[in-house]
């Protein structure tokens, strides 16, 4: 209890006695609290009101004063005097409430001798008092003797004690208060739930004193009595007033009443069967309970159960032991020496009984039950031999595992030693309930699994949950997840009765049940077997029974709308029915568990390629330099830089179109991270350039993993192309060394040996384009090279020098190299080419220059393939260039071209005649050919025919 002590002071009270006490000594009071905040005062001098306490310099000595008196009362004394500051003395009672010390009384403003009136003076004028007056104010302040302020002191001390008994009796009080009404709300609320309870009982309550007045009852009693609760209680429990009958339907005397013989013996009287007679003579059959109640004013507590209906059963048996749709059965119990329940035996039963139980009447009456049925639980003899012997009926369900059916069995007993039973099939019920129940233990899971699903972040922790509940709650053997693409189980769940089973079996699937199981599931088909012999694939039947498994049910499972593989689901102790509640919540199960996998696996996914290249799935340049980062710490020195570059990387895009370069930047970073430890990181830095980082690696080391990297590559040839890659490297030392410092010796290092073997490697593929050329389209072959013979005819005869003979020679043997990036179909295409592929066709030229250009070889025949289709008119492609803005070179090839084109063998139209060609020349001569070069080939034909 946290409370503010000083709030509880009456100080109505206290201060007139203040008051008085001044009067009475002339002494000055006030209480303080431990701030020293003025709480209360009486008769204070006008010197101090006046002066000390109104000047800043003086209050500060006043309250400084104050503070010294204070903690000399915190010594553990009574009582303090003190001369302040100011040359008055004052002193200080502390006042303690509760054990706590709360404030201070003070009292004084006095002096013990006569005052030194020049200190006063020298005060006055240190302030700027008026001297006069103040001096004044000093000599009416009291003298008095030390012996009077202890006197004084011992008055204020005993009321002090007085204040804070006073006070803390009144917290006392209060906290008295506080917890009674604290208990009231509690009894309120517990009165309530008392009474909520006591009238929504099932069973009629009545309570009565001693003298068996009804003092109290509850709803259901005025219903079971059919009177009103005043009616009610103006009875007494002795009361002539109820007719009561016994069990056979005699009245029963009031000494009989079981709140009688409660009273009248004191303890529980229990299960007493009494017949109400209303006034209308209408009977309620109660199974009456009453206990005595110890406590003042009470006597008896009764409770009623309506047995009526029980009863009326009870008592038209006979009437209805013929026509009764329930089984009806009448026995006699059997009891050993020591009147023990041992067995009973039929007596009667009716043709209900007989269908329910499949048991004849001329076949058991007269048995004993443990001849009929052997296999008869003892708790059917021990509830019945209970029934038979104290005449108390019971009703119960129970399960005949002898019968295999569930039943309700009302068993009374009509006669001493004997006992009937009418017994209800509830089986039907009894499945629907148990279904029910595990439809609601389904539901729950469902929704637990579906919460669980939505924060899901770890796959395999979340999948081993969904298969553990799974089998739990459904009371199976195992289940897992299989994922064809790794061909295994990659979750499992045994439950441990099966754990054993499992030791000796391999958790894998043959070749060829797998192969069945594909073909079914890849059709979305769900399989449920109660009995894998059932399964009409032997290789399938052959798995599941080397794993132990009777009974299986298997879903498949679909991730992004491709089939993944399934989820299974088996029993290996039972041949189970898999029940539509079965299938319906395991599919759901799998749904979400697949929705799961799907949206985790795509978070991964993401993240994934986030931090990695999407063409080699070595690390990107982010997360690289990320990692350089975390490799500043000196624990990782020396630190090793690897910069390797892809030799061609254009050329060959440009030649065989980027599925082939991807294709070589795939194999190149396939060595480079195979070629990687644990520790290090292989990721792609630039278009075709890749990037090791070794961390406690030597430049001894990084230059034989060079020499490792470069042998394996030697070793890899794609599409005729040496896999080729340009290496530098570097090495941080200290971690003085910036890596982008180190990086970048790496870097000129590479370009360096970049720029050596450029050259060689590049005409290197050139030759393999072209190779690569003729091998597709062996018609190209025969055309490049007569093309080729007539540019070199061409060129002596326009008196070319024979470097320039032969490089006009190699131009026209080269002029259609950029045919390789042109799909082998339309290459060889027997008819015309469509728009399509035509115009897939004219983008040859500048294929074939970007080829040629990449090697300083071939660079000065490179504009004449780019233009060998222009024409003299400018209506050629791909520049429309026109007369001598044409190269000389490109000229002689146009020419030489359409010529070989004119004379051979096409698919789609007949060859022309040397004579037809040469008129086609004339006529094309200053339209689409150079007129000059024309005239020179047409001038010498002749000789080019001999030679040919």
């Amino acid at each position: 209890m946290n409370d503010n002590y000083l709030d509880y002071i009456d100080f109505s009270k206290i201060n007139p006695l203040f008051e008085k006490f001044n009067k009475v000594t002339g002494f000055v009071t006030a209480i303080l609290d431990l701030e020293g905040n003025i709480i209360s005062q009486a008769g204070w001098r006008d010197v101090c009101v006046m002066y000390h306490r109104t000047h800043p310099e003086a209050s500060k000595r006043c309250t400084l004063s104050d503070t010294v008196l204070a903690n000399r009362i915190e010594e553990g004394k009574d009582f303090s005097i003190y001369e302040c500051l100011n040359g008055l003395f004052d002193a200080a009672i502390p006042l303690y409430i509760d054990g706590q010390h709360i404030a201070n009384i003070y009292c004084g403003q006095l002096f013990l001798k006569e005052p030194d009136l020049n200190f006063f003076r020298k005060q006055a004028a240190l302030y700027g008092f008026d001297e006069r007056s103040y001096i004044d104010l000093i000599r009416k302040v009291p003298v008095v003797s030390l012996q009077e302020v202890r006197d004084a002191l011992g008055f204020l001390l005993e009321m002090t004690k007085l204040i804070s008994e006073m006070t803390a009796r009144k917290i006392e009080q209060e906290r008295l208060v506080k917890t009674i009404r604290s208990r009231e709300a509690a009894l309120q609320e517990n009165e309530k739930k008392y009474r909520v309870l006591f009238n929504n009982f099932h069973l009629g309550i009545t309570i009565s004193d001693e003298k068996g007045n009804i003092i109290e009852n509850n709803e259901k009693a005025t219903q079971i009595f059919r009177l009103s609760r005043e009616a009610l209680q103006a009875r007494s429990l002795r009361d002539e007033a109820w007719t009561a009958l016994r069990p056979d339907g005699s009245v029963m005397p009031s000494e009989e009443y079981p709140a009688v013989k409660a009273l009248k013996e004191n303890r529980t009287i229990e299960n007493v069967e009494v017949g109400i007679v209303h006034p209308n003579l209408d009977i309620t059959w109660l199974n009456i309970t009453a206990s005595p109640l110890e406590m003042e004013g009470y006597g008896i507590v009764m409770a009623y159960e309506d047995v009526t209906l029980r009863k009326k059963a009870q008592t038209e048996y006979q009437t209805l032991f013929r026509e009764m749709l329930d089984g009806f059965a009448l026995h006699e119990i059997i009891l050993d020496e020591d009147n023990i329940p041992i067995d009973y035996r039929f007596l009667a039963v009716n043709p209900a009984f007989e269908r329910m139980t499949g048991l004849k009447a001329e076949d058991i009456i007269g048995k004993r039950a443990l001849e009929v049925l052997p296999g008869t639980e003892p708790h059917w003899i021990e509830t019945y031999g209970r029934v038979a012997v104290t005449g108390n009926p019971v009703v119960f369900e129970n399960y005949s595992a002898e019968m295999k059916k569930y039943f309700q069995v009302v068993s009374f007993r009509p006669a001493p030693n004997q006992f009937s039973s009418i017994f209800i099939d509830i089986t039907d019920r009894k499945i629907a309930e148990e279904n029910l129940k595990k439809r609601l233990e389904c539901e729950r899971l469902l929704s637990r699994i579906s919460s669980e699903a939505a924060r899901a972040q770890n796959i395999e922790s979340f999948a081993r949950n969904c298969l553990s509940s799974s089998t739990e709650v459904f009371s199976l053997s195992c289940a897992y997840v299989f994922e064809f693409a790794k061909g295994f189980n990659i979750y499992e769940w045994i439950s441990p009765e099966a754990e054993t089973m499992y030791d000796d079996t391999e958790n894998d699937f043959s070749k060829e049940s797998l192969r069945w199981l594909t073909t079914v599931m890849r059709r979305n088909e769900l399989l449920a077997f109660s009995t894998i012999d059932d399964i009409p694939d032997e290789a399938t039947r052959k798995s599941f029974s080397d794993h132990h498994i009777k009974s299986v049910l298997l879903i498949p499972l679909f991730i992004h709308e491709s089939f993944f593989g399934f989820m299974g689901f088996s029993d290996c102790f039972e041949n189970r029915q898999w029940s539509d509640i079965d299938l319906k919540i395991l599919l759901s199960i799998s749904q979400t568990l697949s929705t799961v996998i799907e949206r985790v696996r795509m978070k991964e996914h993401l993240a994934y390629q986030h931090s990695h290249d999407f063409l080699t799935g070595l690390c990107n340049r982010g997360y690289f330099e990320q990692q350089l980062v975390r490799l500043e710490d000196e624990q990782y020195l020396p630190v090793a830089f690897i910069i390797a570059d892809t030799n061609g990387l254009k050329l060959i895009n440009d030649s065989f179109g980027h599925i082939t370069g991807d294709e070589v930047l795939k194999k190149a970073a396939k060595i480079l991270n195979e070629s990687t430890r644990p520790e290090d990181i292989a990721a792609r830095y630039g278009g075709d350039e890749f990037v090791l980082l070794l961390p406690n690696t030597t430049a001894a080391e990084a230059d034989n993993r060079i020499k490792e990297i470069e042998e394996k590559t030697r070793q890899v040839d794609i599409e005729a192309l040496q896999l080729t890659l340009s290496f530098g490297y570097a090495v941080r030392e200290s971690v003085s060394d910036e890596f982008s410092t180190v990086f970048k010796v790496a870097e000129d290092m590479m370009y360096r040996n970049k720029l050596y073997e450029s050259s060689s490697n590049k005409h290197k593929t050139i030759e393999v384009v072209i190779s690569s050329l003729f091998a597709k389209s062996p018609r190209e072959s025969l055309h490049s090279n007569r093309v080729s013979r007539v540019c070199e005819f061409i060129a002596k005869k326009m008196g070319f020098s024979a470097r320039d003979v032969n490089r006009m020679k190699v131009a026209g043997l080269m002029h259609d190299i950029g045919k390789i990036g042109v799909r082998e179909s339309i290459l060889n295409k027997a008819g015309r080419l469509d728009k399509d592929e035509w115009r897939e066709m004219q983008r040859h030229p500048e294929t074939g220059y970007r080829i040629l250009t990449a090697s300083s070889d071939f660079i000065d025949i490179s504009s004449a393939v780019l233009e060998h289709h222009e024409r003299w008119d400018g209506r050629g492609y791909p520049r429309k260039l026109s007369g001598e803005n044409i190269s000389l070179q490109a000229r002689i090839i146009t020419i030489a071209d359409s010529y070989d084109a004119m004379t051979s063998m096409r698919s789609y139209k007949a060859s022309m005649s040397r004579e037809d060609a040469v008129k086609e020349l004339k006529a094309c001569s200053g339209t689409q050919f150079d007129p000059a070069i024309v005239d020179v080939f047409l001038e010498n034909i002749d000789e080019f025919f001999t030679i040919e």
